[in-house]
């Protein structure tokens, strides 16, 4: 299985001065902090099954 790492997320785009891509910057963001948040949870039921399938 691929791993791919949290930090590929940490990295953000910078608001703009330009309203179009001011909110580009801000959407673009809120969908990095849900993958984010999918990628942990993912990650922890890996572990699970993993646990569960060592047992």
């Amino acid at each position: 299985m691929m791993c791919v790492p949290t930090a590929i997320f940490s990295r953000r785009v910078s608001e703009e001065r330009i309203a179009e891509f001011h909110r580009f910057a801000l959407d673009f963001n809120s969908l990095l902090d849900e993958m984010e948040e999918w990628q942990l949870r993912l990650q922890a039921k890996n572990a699970q099954l993993l646990a569960y399938r060592a047992t």
